[in-house]
């Protein structure tokens, strides 16, 4: 690439205006080749994706499964997937154990409905 070294204070209006209108038309030549390029990687990725239809990891079957309970709010739960919410965070700072807020699985969850009637 040819670097040219140029004085703008000692350019003319006329020149920088020429200079500003062959800037943007190379730049959008460039710009309008790699989106070409882009839009041919993306459809060669899209043809592998519908070529193995079965190998979709993108969608869950179900929601996880809650695996941790907060003992101060007992509708806030955890499944342990992701970012640890600030109430795990803060019983582990004040010397709890995960062991401490594992839900219970040997017990039956309450039946709603039962206990509404």
């Amino acid at each position: 690439m040819k670097r040219r070294d140029y004085n703008f204070e000692l350019m003319s209006s006329a020149e920088l205006w020429d200079l500003y209108n062959e800037l943007t038309s190379r730049l959008a030549a460039r710009l309008q080749g790699e989106v070409t390029l882009l839009q041919q990687r993306l459809d060669e990725i899209e043809r592998r994706v519908r070529a193995h239809p079965g190998r979709d990891r993108g969608t869950r079957k179900h929601a996880a499964v809650a695996k941790f309970r907060n003992p101060r709010a007992p509708f806030q739960t955890w499944s342990g997937r992701g970012t640890q919410p600030f109430w795990v965070r803060d019983v582990l700072d004040h010397g709890g154990t995960m062991d401490s807020l594992r839900i219970d699985t040997s017990v039956p969850p309450r039946n709603r409905e039962a206990h509404l009637a």
